[in-house]
């Protein structure tokens, strides 16, 4: 039994040294190059690097780099997707300025690495996706917005919509502001987010031990069910329709018009002044 464990053992390592990307640091030599891509209507970023995007009249991307990275870098369109990797991980460099133009853009789903939009985009139905240990930066205005975070993966947003649908898990983390007519947001395991800004009708569901600061968001009608171990601080304008269980946490900011539809167990609600 023993050298059958050892062996599985070996051949379990030997896997993931397998998989393991060789290393390489910059020259310190940088360069310059443009190139034109096919169009595409979704990014996929797979390598921990990190991509700026700009919204332009072309598809495309700009490398400043050091230039014995150039051929590590790899910009592929499949199926209407650019998937952005590398080759190796790169442990150094001088420069590593990589740079994405599209024209048109319905989703991004960030991997590794960290996304950063330039400036703010336009776009009709968009999607975010971020697992892992990724990041992304991003500023956009749609009308239909559905953000989706996992792992450790950490988000900063700027997002103006007529709908915005937000599903976090595990220890995400994300920091957005809105301008939304309807807000939708469900955390679970250690989730935690801040929203802030303005929406006439938000829904807010929190299970384990999510954390929501939405002090600073104004909503008209707001909708809220807290269970599990769950913090949540809320400012509701004129009404607050409450879910309450477990040894869930609620702290009220404003003076709406309060109906409880259940309060159960050792939930919390207290009054904030604001």
């Amino acid at each position: 039994m023993r050298a059958l464990a050892l062996v599985l053992a070996l051949l379990v390592g030997a896997g993931a040294w397998a998989q393991r990307k060789p290393r390489i640091k910059g020259n310190r030599n940088p360069v310059k190059i443009s190139e034109s891509l096919p169009p595409f209507k979704y990014l996929r970023l797979e390598d921990d690097l990190e991509v700026r995007i700009r919204q332009q009249g072309s598809d495309g991307y700009e490398l400043r780099v050091d230039d014995n990275l150039v051929d590590v870098l790899q910009f592929q369109v499949q199926d209407s997707t650019l998937v952005i990797s590398s080759f190796y991980d790169i442990t150094g460099s001088r420069a590593l300025d990589i740079t994405v133009f599209f024209r048109e853009l319905s989703g991004v789903e960030v991997l590794a690495g960290k996304l950063i939009g330039e400036a703010e985009f336009n776009a009709d139905l968009f999607s975010i996706r971020t697992e892992g240990a990724a990041g992304a930066e991003l500023r956009l205005r749609a009308s239909l917005c559905d953000v989706t975070l996992a792992g450790n993966s950490r988000a900063d947003l700027n997002i103006r919509a007529e709908s915005l649908v937000v599903r976090m898990a595990e220890r995400s983390d994300a920091t957005i502001y809105t301008d939304s007519d309807t807000i939708s947001a469900e955390l679970g395991d250690n989730a935690d987010l801040t929203l802030e800004g303005i929406g006439d009708h938000a829904v807010l569901r929190l299970s384990g031990e999510s954390g929501l600061s939405a002090r600073k968001l104004v909503a008209g009608i707001l909708e809220a069910n807290l269970s599990g171990a769950t913090t949540a601080r809320i400012h509701a304008g004129t009404s607050l329709i409450l879910d309450a269980s477990g040894q869930s946490r609620t702290y009220l900011y404003g003076e709406p018009a309060v109906t409880l539809r259940r309060f159960a167990d050792r939930a919390e609600l207290h009054k904030e002044p604001d």
